[in-house]
């Protein structure tokens, strides 16, 4: 009888270390499928859109130019507008800021004439470009 308690015992333990093994495969899996997903950003938001990515530039530049108080001024280092970076030609970057709250916003817009995205990157606590929080990534995890 303790011979059969003692093998019980041990098939426990081996399914309990099975299940935590499994359980670590898969996050794993998952963490390193997000660190190596297609394009930049892989842990953007994403909006897609059933226009063409110059309609979405023209509202965020109408956006920008109605509502200045949500610009960044060029004395913090960030471009005002949408601006096209060398390293990803097929994105329009931008930057929005929130003066209530202090959070400058970091997102792209792509696309072509039928269909486009904006990816919201990236939130900054505060004025000094230092404090950059990665969406759905630093912000989830630090909850």
């Amino acid at each position: 009888m303790l011979i059969i308690s003692h093998q019980k015992d041990s098939v426990k333990i081996k399914t309990i270390i099975m299940l935590v093994i499994s359980i670590a495969a898969v996050v794993g899996i998952l963490r390193v499928g997000y660190m190596i997903a297609p394009g930049v950003d892989p842990y953007s938001e994403v909006y897609k859109f059933n226009v063409g990515s110059e309609r979405v530039v023209n509202a965020v530049n109408n956006f920008k130019g109605e509502n200045p108080l949500y610009s960044i001024s060029e004395q913090i280092g960030l471009p005002d507008g949408l601006v096209e970076d060398s390293n990803t030609p097929d994105r329009m970057h931008g930057y929005i800021y929130y003066p209530k709250e202090e959070w400058i916003i970091h997102f792209w817009i792509r696309g072509d004439r039928k269909k486009s995205e904006l990816h919201l990157v990236a939130v900054n606590q505060g004025l000094k470009l230092e404090n950059w929080q990665t969406i759905n990534s630093d912000i989830i995890q630090k909850g």
